[in-house]
């Protein structure tokens, strides 16, 4: 069987869902005795737990429709690469971001505001208008900000 692009892509899903697995389920789901909330390693089991079955899902999708969606020759791959390239420096740059704002600001500040600054980037570099871009990122950051910080007390420091 030829590998296409898809299965290679839910493969990606897969392995990388795995990578954080492994180390997530050694945190613990519940928290030590005498603490409120969720275990460490809640969220992060969660969340790769999806990120697999995601990944099944496009690789099982791909086998049984015989989807054809091959990489397209040489020009096709400079292109995805460029982007792919791009949106590594633009995380890299949400990381040192992070670090940098949460030497100024109050404890896990800079994560949000590392965050944003990413949304707004990648929104743009994938061409949605502003307005939408502002509207997006307001209501995801605020939703991140709610939930996680507030309601579950979960701290965003490096």
């Amino acid at each position: 069987m030829k590998g296409n692009g898809d299965a290679i892509i839910g493969g990606l899903f897969v392995l990388a869902g795995l990578g954080f697995l492994v180390p997530a389920i050694g945190y613990g789901l519940l928290p030590p005795p005498g603490l409120f909330g969720l275990g460490a390693g809640f969220f992060p089991t969660v969340t790769s737990a999806f990120v697999i079955l995601f990944g099944l899902w496009i690789v099982y999708d791909a086998i049984s429709k015989g989807s054809s969606v091959y990489f397209q020759g040489e020009e096709d791959l400079k292109k995805k690469a460029k982007i792919m390239g791009f949106m590594f420096v633009v995380f890299v740059s949400f990381l040192i971001l992070w670090v940098v704002v949460d030497r100024f600001m109050e404890s896990s500040m800079g994560f949000f505001v590392g965050c944003a600054a990413m949304l707004l980037t990648f929104n743009h570099i994938f061409g949605r208008t502003l307005k939408f871009n502002l509207i997006f990122t307001a209501i995801f950051i605020g939703l991140l900000y709610g939930i996680f910080y507030k309601l579950l007390y979960i701290q965003f420091t490096l």
